[in-house]
């Protein structure tokens, strides 16, 4: 492809190839379209088989298609207040490519017009890895201070100088030299990737609405020490509290402590690995801070297949190991609960992780350690016949939702009154 305003031709004997090209990709977008109005921060418009010239305006360079333009990068000089155009040579601003300041680092605020419908990830990272000769960086490598959208804008806007999605549902990112506490609003459902990068906030706290922590959303946050999931969020991508690194250089993170209130959230690899640098320390260092989760968590298992100490915060809603009810008594005069706890047991197969007669919380413990382990490259430790009895909803995989089930199927089980089910027959009746 051509640039320096050079037009790209697709002409000529390329014309067969170009239209089987244009029919997969208009295919493409008609599946992405809904998704792309909604995250419009995840999904570009252009096809790149349009044609296009590039140019520059005011050191931002950018690709000029028939009818609009994206912002693809600028000048490695930029600095300052930088004001996306609204308009170049007549034609709308409507992208911002992926990537497009990301290590821009010089800038201290962003504008962005109403015309802009799409923001590519990590287009307003603007942090980068200044030429220093030691390894332990304890300072934010941004000056991004503010981000500010036209209030005409339909895709985004800005609340306290943090970028979001129009409807609040997915907060893009947060200036770096934002400082001190920070509360992520309530409504706001995904926390897009790299978000908080280089993140200068030292405490935060989530609402009950956020269910999903994408990729390396807070790496290298070297001012936050400890962090609280709440039980709504059920996904955590890699390396999302990590600490950050370019090349052999490692960006000091001090998350010591991590929560997890979702005794089955899904956690990505890595994903405090590598935080909590100690002094002396390269870039190999392994985390030497603790998980907090209850018993018999994904956040357990983690913690144990990555050699990170535990912390219980006991049994989760869910019983993991017995059934407890409550039970206030007439005969009594007080009207504190009586707890009693019975366990169960479920002669059955399928579920029985562990081969002791019980499909019960340690068989899906024991998938949720053998989930774990494979999800870093390890191998499972589950024998052919622990795996084929760990694979209770039949979709070939052993992983959380096989321990899911389990927890579902051992709390009825635990209380139900009568015959009991067996597991097969309560997965078949799920599915029918």
């Amino acid at each position: 492809m051509k640039r320096d305003d050079e037009s790209f031709s697709v002409k000529g004997t390329r014309g067969v190839n170009y239209m089987i090209n244009k029919l997969i990709v208009a295919v493409v977008a008609a599946v992405v379209s809904t998704a792309a109005s909604v995250n419009g921060y995840v999904y570009a418009e252009s096809n790149q088989y349009d044609e296009y010239t590039d140019g520059v305006y005011e050191l931002i360079k950018y690709r000029e298609y028939s009818d609009h333009i994206v912002i693809i990068g600028s000048d490695s000089s930029i600095s300052g207040d930088v004001k996306i155009p609204e308009y170049i040579d007549s034609l709308p601003v409507t992208e911002i490519a992926a990537g497009a300041f990301s290590t821009r680092s010089e800038i201290t605020t962003f504008d962005i017009p109403a015309t802009v419908n799409s923001i590519g990830s990590e287009a307003l990272t603007a942090s980068s890895m200044p030429d220093l000769d030691w390894y332990f960086m304890s300072i934010s490598f941004s000056l991004l201070n503010n981000i500010t959208v036209d209030e005409d804008n339909p895709y985004y806007k800005s609340v306290d100088g943090v970028l979001f999605t129009k409807d609040m549902s997915t907060l893009i990112r947060v200036p770096p030299r934002k400082n001190g506490a920070y509360s992520v609003p309530s409504g706001v459902r995904t926390i897009a990737a790299s978000a908080f990068k280089c993140s200068d906030i030292d405490e935060i706290s989530f609402p009950d609405t956020l269910e999903t922590i994408e990729n390396n959303t807070f790496v290298a946050a070297q001012s936050l020490s400890s962090v609280v999931l709440p039980s709504s969020v059920s996904t955590v991508g890699y390396r999302a509290f990590a600490a950050g690194t370019f090349g052999s250089y490692m960006f000091k993170a001090n998350i010591k402590e991590i929560t997890f209130y979702n005794p089955m959230c899904e956690i990505g690899s890595s994903v405090i690995l590598n935080s909590y640098i100690q002094e002396n320390s390269r870039a190999n260092s392994v985390y030497t801070g603790k998980i907090k989760g209850y018993n018999g968590s994904t956040a357990q298992a983690y913690a144990e297949a990555n050699g990170i100490t535990f912390e219980s915060l006991g049994e989760s809603l869910i019983p993991l190991t017995t059934t407890s009810a409550i039970v206030t008594t007439a005969a009594s005069a007080s009207t504190e609960p009586v707890t009693t706890t019975e366990t169960t047991p479920i002669d059955y197969d399928l579920g029985d992780v562990n081969e002791d007669g019980v499909v019960d919380a340690k068989d899906a413990s024991t998938i949720l350690v053998a989930y774990a382990k494979a999800s870093t490259g390890s191998e499972d430790g589950l024998t052919e016949q622990q795996r084929s009895v760990s694979d209770v909803d039949n979709d070939v995989k052993v992983d959380a939702k096989d321990a899911s089930s389990i927890l579902a199927y051992y709390a009825m089980a635990s209380t139900a009154s009568g015959d009991v089910p067996s597991l097969k027959e309560y997965m078949t009746g799920k599915t029918s």
